[in-house]
Formats: structure tokens, C-alpha cells, sequence
């Protein structure tokens, strides 16, 4: 739990900032530091391989989210695709599903500390109309403005 300590504290902030009230969150698993957050949305996991049966089974590569939410989270996700071309599929299915926001963590910090995701060879800020993140947590986390 300490390793997200932060991030639950940034999240609600994020969440009364923007008006956020749906959320979905891509790459779930048991849940557990979700469970710990103050916050008051409507909120969904899912997960390709679900841990309990309160996550719903999806596959955020080959697959749009069944509606728009106000913020899809991919944390500790895009690390697990074995190219960028994967990475770059699940946020345009992401994009298709109509969502607003995306928060996400990187696939590679270099040595410099800086985000540097790549998609198809371009900094994950490009793949969101050359803009850059909204907020950032620190150099894992980010969050974006997508419409």
C-alpha cells in the first residue's frame, strides 16, 4: 500500500477537478488499493485475466470499453505489451470508447527520469493531439485530456 500512497491522494483531487463521476479501470486486478481511495464515482475494472468476479473480463487491445467514461486508468498496464504498436491500440480503443481523460503510467522511465512512453516512435503526449499531460504525479504517472 505505500507504494500507491500517493496516488490516492492525487486521484481524488483529479476526480473534484475535473467532475469526474464514471471511472474504468483497464488492468484492475484484485483491486485492493482502489478499494482504499476516498472518492465517490461509479466505477468499473476490468482486467484480460479477472482475479475476482467483480472485474469485468476484457481485452483492452483488441476491444472498446462498452461506454464513455469520464476517466479510464491504465495503471502499471502498457509495461506488459511486448511493443508500442500494442500500446497504441489500447489508447485508441481507449479514444474510441469516447472517454475524457486518461490516466496512465509509463512503459519506460530513461535514465534522465523523464516520461518518455513511446507510440509507434512518438512520445505518448503526440498520440494526444501534440498536447502535453494535464497533470503529472511525479515520473511514473500522467494524466490527459482526451477530446
Amino acid at each position: 500500500m505505500a507504494a500507491t500512497k500517493a496516488v490516492r491522494a492525487f486521484l481524488p483531487e483529479l476526480i473534484e477537478k475535473y467532475g469526474i463521476e464514471t471511472v474504468a479501470d483497464i488492468g484492475c486486478g484484485d483491486r485492493h488499493w482502489v478499494s482504499k481511495l476516498d472518492w465517490s464515482v461509479e466505477y468499473d475494472g476490468y482486467d484480460v485475466d479477472p482475479f475476482d468476479d467483480k472485474a469485468i473480463k476484457f481485452d483492452a487491445i483488441n476491444e472498446v470499453l462498452p461506454k464513455a467514461y469520464d476517466l479510464v486508468m491504465a495503471v502499471y498496464v502498457m509495461n506488459h505489451f511486448k511493443n508500442d504498436k500494442l500500446c497504441a491500440r489500447m489508447v485508441d480503443n481507449i479514444k474510441a470508447s469516447g472517454a475524457k481523460y486518461l490516466f496512465a503510467t509509463d512503459i519506460t522511465v530513461r535514465a534522465t527520469g523523464k516520461l518518455e512512453l513511446e507510440m509507434l516512435g512518438e512520445p505518448l503526449e503526440s498520440k494526444f493531439h501534440k498536447s502535453t499531460p494535464v497533470s503529472k504525479l511525479d515520473c511514473f504517472y500522467r494524466f490527459w485530456a482526451l477530446q
